[in-house]
């Protein structure tokens, strides 16, 4: 069922002996034993995966490493037993029918992580008109204040579509109001389990808020846009997305999915792997070829050893309790809920500093400086300055945290490097 382990084991395994994987996680030798007997012995271990982990400059190596896991003891083979990091990728649907709109076989894409890089550089000709849409990139980018200096240029027209006057919004020359999710038709597919589901709007929507299609449908009737998917209704869209669909979404009748239900959609049988051999792969031609590492291994990132000699402190950013990302912002009893937007240090980082609960910090790096209010707690590890939640300015004492994380991509699919962030904390002056 798998290919490659025996390399694996003859060419990366001997460079991390127990003591040399403690020296890297900061565990003890006798805890990184310890896991690894008891993930062994363990019947069927299931090991439910974060995005987190990915948002490092080696985050694909490192999700790749995990996930492989269960390929050695046997876990995918088990009921109950193996990794899970989305659940989306199971969804065969048609999404062709909705994807590619007319116009140039080939166009620029931009990466939406490196928007302010291309705002800023892209000639030939430059970037002139911007439409954004469920979207809050001058707070949730990388390197946020690049971004808001590409959304700054006089030249730029740019229209935002959101329910609430948001740090983008602000930048834009229109604002169009935006229906929420509550006054949208819409059909979900979960992200970490098997079900999907239509939802019904809860109301209709307000004043003259519309949804992302219906704004999407009017524009492209105004430019003459002839796809198909422009003139469709919804329930002529579900009909295409589920047809020709394959794997576990086959069996679904689209024109049962509005009064359905949660539909469930967990696979049938054993483990499938769609990789070219069909196999758990250890060592990955496929990727081989595309220029990356075939076999799972670390090596030390030359940018963050430069960067963690230079600053003392981790960046560690997560999602907040009652804040999760800022579409819920504007929503004032789950701001009060989450508390001021806080920077978390261990006490002996907080004692080295001068530093106290609740006082005023400035966390700074090359590329800027925000303002936070300290919490001092041992949940962190010494180090580390942990930041929940993606919070607006107005929020904060000064700056969103985004502003001190570098655009630069991952090792694998060009994602964000938010974890591999350092800075230091020091008292704030107004």
């Amino acid at each position: 069922h798998t290919v490659g382990f025996d390399r694996v084991k003859a060419e990366v395994l001997p460079r991390f002996a127990p003591a040399r994987v403690a020296e890297i996680t900061g565990l003890s030798e006798a805890d990184v034993e310890r896991f690894a007997a008891m993930y062994g012995r363990a019947k069927a271990s299931f090991i439910r995966l974060g995005e987190g982990m990915t948002r490092l400059a080696h985050g694909g190596q490192a999700l790749r490493a995990v996930a492989l896991l269960p390929g050695v003891t046997g876990a995918y083979g088990r009921p109950g037993g193996g990794a899970l990091l989305l659940t989306a990728a199971s969804c065969d649907l048609n999404y062709n029918a909705i994807r590619k709109p007319s116009g140039p076989a080939a166009t620029r894409l931009v990466n939406h992580l490196r928007l302010g890089e291309a705002l800023l550089e892209m000639t030939d000709p430059p970037i002139r008109g911007l439409f954004i849409a469920s979207n809050n990139p001058a707070i949730t980018n990388p390197d946020a204040g690049k971004t808001r200096r590409g959304l700054a240029r006089e030249d730029l027209f740019t229209v935002v579509h959101d329910p609430f006057l948001s740090v983008t919004a602000r930048y834009a020359d229109i604002v169009l109001p935006a229906a929420t999710y509550l006054e949208t038709e819409d059909f979900y597919r979960a992200y970490g389990a098997y079900y999907m589901q239509y939802g019904h709007r809860a109301v209709a929507p307000f004043g003259q808020a519309r949804s992302n299609l219906e704004v999407a449908q009017a524009l492209a009737a105004r430019l003459g846009l002839q796809d198909p998917v422009f003139r469709m209704s919804q329930d002529q869209m579900l009909q295409e997305l589920f047809r020709g669909a394959t794997g576990t979404v086959e069996h679904v009748d689209p024109k049962s999915i509005r009064d359905a239900g949660p539909i469930n959609i967990a696979p049938k049988g054993g483990q499938q792997f769609r990789t070219a051999s069909g196999k758990l792969e250890f060592y990955s031609q496929t990727m081989a070829k595309q220029g990356l590492p075939p076999m799972p291994d670390w090596q030390p990132d030359p940018q963050e050893v430069a960067d963690a000699a230079r600053w003392p402190l981790r960046l560690l950013t997560a999602p907040g309790y009652f804040q999760s990302h800022t579409a819920y912002s504007p929503v004032a009893f789950l701001r009060e809920r989450e508390g001021a937007p806080c920077c978390i240090l261990h006490p002996h980082d907080a004692r080295a500093r001068g530093l106290a609960e609740g006082q005023k910090v400035r966390l700074f790096n090359e590329r800027g400086a925000v303002g936070l209010v300290l919490r001092v707690s041992d949940e962190v590890q010494p180090g580390v300055a942990l930041v929940p939640g993606q919070r607006p300015d107005d929020e904060a004492v000064s700056g969103t945290i985004n502003m001190l994380c570098s655009d630069r991509y991952t090792d694998m699919g060009d994602g964000a490097t938010y974890q591999s962030t350092y800075l230091d904390v020091a008292a704030w002056e107004a």
